[in-house]
């Protein structure tokens, strides 16, 4: 059981590659389509104008890997809330705090919605202190519910369960979500304050638009227990369907531009993401492999800070830089976040205990130290003890 379980939460190279490409598909959607937001005319135009997709992906890799990592803490009944919170606050917060600190500096203005990461349910401040955060808020909003969500799921009695139990949490998170809307809208409070201003915004920008990708990932996850991944041809074909699969919604994008069509297929876009995750977790596949490149698996570490410090005034002495030179200067910003914040909070909050070590013996006489070098200089043969002398 433990080798099964430290297996499961063992690493996988290519899904932290994969962090990477969804921060780039983000990236190259600001600075290529936004850029120059004309219609698409060939592929790379295309990738680039519906990029945000990359989002779509980080919600659903969030609901993978923080299942398989999380899933037999709650099932054993090891996980402490304490623990739990602490190590999902650093892993947000550090970086976060000194970008917003950066941005302070150089004159952008912060407000308590940026400093309480509620940005995201605010249609007047979602896009205030560091612009990309308002992810931040749903990811947060799921690290509170997951526990819960944990707790349920290891009752179930089998996927077909659980299956409808992350289906109806979903649905009813996206239900509660245009209720709130109607709530705030009817008493003005969306006019005053931008709280849950309008329907397009609840489906885009909020947690409650995104819990159906955090589910998608989920189940994704509880399949892997379940099964673990499939033979290669099986994960082979599964990558051809999933990216053709992804490659025809972009496509319809680029035709159907009307916002709740384009959110329709973005959830479509979400269970391809699902099934790609899946297929990638089968080392011995192609892609795998190649995923699984050093380099791109540390770009996977860096994606977090690539993509918060993408859009903030720390690297615009690089926005006239030709776009290629521009994402790799980010990634070195990154890098240096990751080494110099990131990695040491993780040591200095999540420090593990010490391994006991043996106690110190006392110095022992001459004499039986002269008997031990003795002993230490006999072949292995003449040390054996004969069995009928050993003492039970």
């Amino acid at each position: 059981m433990l080798k099964r379980e430290t297996f499961l939460r063992r690493e996988i190279k290519p899904l932290t590659a994969l962090r990477a490409v969804a921060a780039a598909l983000v990236f190259f959607y600001h600075f290529v389509y936004l850029r120059n937001p004309v219609p698409a005319s060939n592929v790379i135009q295309a990738i680039a104008q519906n990029g945000f997709i990359g989002v779509n992906l980080m919600f659903v890799l969030s609901g993978f890997l923080l299942t398989l990592r999380y899933y037999s803490d709650v099932e054993q009944k090891n996980l402490r809330w304490g623990d739990y919170l602490k190590r999902r606050v650093v892993r947000l917060y550090p970086s976060y705090f000194v970008m917003l600190a950066g941005i302070a500096v150089l004159g952008t203005p912060i407000n308590i919605a940026n400093v309480t990461f509620t940005q995201g349910f605010f249609t007047k401040y979602f896009q205030t202190g560091i612009i990309n955060s308002w992810s931040l808020t749903a990811e947060e909003c799921f690290y509170l519910v997951l526990p819960v969500l944990l707790w349920i799921l290891v009752r179930c009695r089998n996927l077909k369960i659980s299956a409808g139990v992350l289906l109806v949490w979903a649905l009813g998170m996206l239900w509660l979500g245009l209720m709130l809307v109607n709530w705030s809208q009817a008493n003005d409070i969306a006019d005053v304050s931008g709280f849950m201003g309008d329907y397009g915004f609840a489906l885009t920008r909020t947690f409650f638009g995104f819990a159906i990708e955090f589910a998608i990932g989920m189940f994704a996850a509880l399949l892997y227990r379940k099964r673990g991944a499939f033979g290669v041809t099986v994960s082979t074909i599964m990558v051809a369907v999933s990216l053709i699969g992804i490659a025809v919604c972009v496509y319809l994008m680029t035709i159907y531009t009307d916002p709740y069509v384009v959110r329709e297929l973005r959830y479509v876009v979400s269970v391809f993401c699902g099934i790609l995750i899946f297929a990638l977790t089968c080392e011995k596949l192609v892609l795998s492999r190649i995923l699984s490149w050093s380099p791109l698996v540390y770009m996977g570490r860096l994606s977090y800070g690539v993509y918060l410090i993408q859009l903030t005034p720390l690297v615009w002495f690089m926005a006239g830089w030709p776009i290629l030179l521009f994402y790799a200067g980010c990634n070195v910003a990154s890098a240096l976040l990751y080494h110099g914040i990131e990695i040491p909070a993780r040591n200095l909050f999540l420090k593990r205990p010490k391994p006991a070590t043996a106690p110190t013996l006392a110095p022992q006489p001459a004499a039986f130290q002269s008997v031990q070098r003795a002993e230490r200089t006999q072949p292995e043969y003449a040390l054996a003890i004969p069995r009928d002398r050993v003492r039970n």
